[in-house]
């Protein structure tokens, strides 16, 4: 696969709505993409910032699928509402669209977030309220997810045992400890 992008950056939308790229992911731009981006979103709370080349692949799917498909038509729906192509400029920026700036309150400081072959963007206050209301991301806060992940040392190597409950209402309690919400 190559190049891709990972981690979380936190930087700036400027007043005129520009997002100065953070330099980790403009490297992997520049080495595997032009200055061509399609910025969109499917909800109007966070914004997905795609190089050009990663969205041709999904049109080139939406294209096979039949113009009357309910869910293509949904999701075009969606991505064209919030949607514009825009460029690079030279100073690693890009121009935000306006509607969806308003919408996902991107502005100031935002966290820009890898999400292998495109970019989220998210008003930096609201990403890290939803991070503490998740439990954080400490070690502690993390265990009862992370917990049923862990190699058991009586199974084969790699293998990962889910905790089995001990009265049938416990089945779901523990489904609830592990849940990752979106």
């Amino acid at each position: 696969m190559g190049l891709m992008f990972h981690g979380n950056y936190p930087t700036r939308v400027d007043e005129k709505g520009r997002l100065k790229v953070p330099a980790e992911f403009k490297r992997v731009i520049d080495e595997k993409y032009g200055t061509q981006f399609y910025i969109t979103s499917l909800d109007g709370k966070v914004a997905t910032v795609w190089p050009f080349e990663e969205w041709e692949r999904i049109d080139q799917k939406l294209a096979a699928l039949s113009t009357h498909n309910p869910t293509k038509k949904k999701f075009l729906d969606r991505v064209r509402h919030y949607g514009h192509r825009v460029k690079m400029d030279g100073r690693g920026r890009l121009l935000m669209p306006q509607l969806l700036r308003e919408a996902a309150h991107i502005k100031g400081e935002v966290a820009v977030i890898g999400n292998e072959n495109h970019l989220i963007v998210r008003n930096l206050w609201a990403y890290r309220k939803e991070i503490e209301e998740q439990g954080g991301l400490g070690a502690d806060s993390d265990a009862p997810v992370f917990a049923p992940l862990k190699p058991k040392p009586h199974l084969r190597s790699g293998a990962i045992a889910l905790p089995e409950p001990t009265q049938p209402a416990d089945a779901f309690t523990e489904l609830r400890a592990i849940r990752i919400s979106k």
